[in-house]
Order: C-alpha cells, then structure tokens, then sequence
C-alpha cells in the first residue's frame, strides 16, 4: 500500500509474504518494511524517469494518483493531494536552482520521492479527566502505533477549545 498508493496503477497485481527468520518476533507486524519497500519503488521510479529523459516530477505527475483513483491494493483515494505537493515542488525556486556541484568523495544531488500513510479512522474511545488548574488528562486504551497519543489529544483540544499543550496523553495499561 505504501508503495503504490501515491500512483495510478490501473492493472497490476501484488504478491506479498512474510518472511520467518531464526529470530522471535518483537513487536507489532504492521508496517515494518514499508520505509524501505518505498524506497526501492522510488529508486526504480527515478531510474525509468531517467531512462526516458524525463524530470523525475514530470513522470511522478505522468502517474500520480488523484481523488477517485482507485488503489492497486484496493479502495479509493477521497481526497489526495499528490498532483498539488508535485507542482509545488517543482515551481519553488529551490527546485529549479542549480545543484550545487559535487566535490572530491562528497555528491550532491536533489532527491524526489513520495509516500504514503493511510489512516483507519475507526471509531475510538477516552476518557477525559479535568484537574484543578484546567489541565486535561486523556486516557485512551488504543496502542500507540503512529501518532495515537498526538492525534487523539490534538482532538481533545480542538473540541474543548485548548492549547494542545494542557492536554496530558496516555495509554491504558493492562
């Protein structure tokens, strides 16, 4: 999903496995290796740009995703503002500067990439207890797998109306 989320993909197909090594599982089997799986479909994408003579921005733009793309991995992207951050990226003036040139052992370059992290958005519960001095205590027993504890504060403090900062996250403990 990470991998090729960002892009329009009408025919494709994935197989994917789960390699078992000499070693017990540590942690959570959710997102380990997606980093790295998007770098290597990144380093193929810039390798195709390049084959083309193409800017790697314009062939990301060639076939980016867009609202109502349909996933390779299934599902439709809502709203995804891939083609918009692309232009972006290539009209500022940092893009369009010259690199500065490589030098003895040390090169220089300019790298494009794009990512992907979709979010579930199910349903959740916390609970929320107000101290004296109006600071808020958040308790929640979802895991804190990528941002739960910021996300579900930052929530509390828009509803009650304040600073992120008086809103104190934490995680049920079993």
């Amino acid at each position: 999903n990470c991998m090729f989320a960002p892009y329009d993909i009408p025919n494709g197909r994935i197989d994917g496995y789960g390699v078992v090594v000499n070693k017990p599982s540590t942690g959570d089997y959710r997102s380990p290796g997606a980093t790295q799986a998007v770098f290597a479909a990144e380093a193929v994408l810039d390798e195709v740009a390049t084959l083309l003579g193409m800017d790697p921005i314009a062939f990301r733009l060639l076939n980016c995703a867009h609202d109502g793309t349909a996933r390779i991995t299934g599902g439709v992207h809502e709203h995804i503002g891939i083609e918009q951050v692309l232009e972006a990226t290539r009209d500022s003036a940092h893009y369009r500067a010259p690199c500065p040139e490589s030098t003895g052992h040390l090169r220089r370059g300019r790298g494009v990439a794009l990512g992907f992290w979709g979010n579930w958005g199910a349903r959740s519960s916390v609970t929320l207890t107000v101290a004296e001095d109006g600071t808020v205590s958040l308790l929640t027993g979802s895991v804190d797998i990528t941002g739960t504890r910021t996300s579900l504060a930052m929530q509390a403090a828009e509803t009650l109306g304040l600073p992120l900062e008086m809103i104190a996250p934490a995680m049920g403990d079993t």
